[in-house]
């Protein structure tokens, strides 16, 4: 047909010589490596690298808190994935019980819990 190129698609990457395949679990990663994703922070605190310091540990709350804020809305609407809004949960509760972070910390995490886990508003 006459749109039949439409279907196919090439990935690139700086390095020409690094083959990505899409079914790689870690596609997205590879092609995108700079995009912060709740994946990437679960990693990060299952490692210890999220905790590893005071700027380890402020640097992964950012980046947590930047990616949650947009979830919240998309989930407020209807608009969020559930695989994506079930791990940013799992994430949430480790952190709230995990011992390296403050009691605020923990509890700033509950809150976005709650807020993540709040029904659906129908428009």
């Amino acid at each position: 047909g006459g749109l039949s190129g439409f279907a196919k698609a090439v990935f690139q990457t700086d390095d020409a010589s690094a083959a990505v395949s899409v079914d790689d679990e870690q596609f997205w990663d590879k092609i995108l490596p700079e995009q912060v994703t709740v994946a990437k922070l679960s990693n990060r605190l299952d490692s210890g690298e999220a905790v590893a310091s005071a700027d380890q540990k402020e640097a992964f709350l950012e980046h947590l808190r930047n990616i949650l804020q947009p979830l919240i809305d998309a989930q407020a609407t209807g608009g969020a994935g559930y695989h994506e809004t079930e791990a940013a949960v799992s994430l949430l509760t480790q952190v709230q019980y995990h011992p390296a972070f403050s009691a605020s910390e923990q509890q700033e995490m509950a809150v976005y819990c709650k807020r993540l886990l709040a029904p659906k508003v129908r428009a």
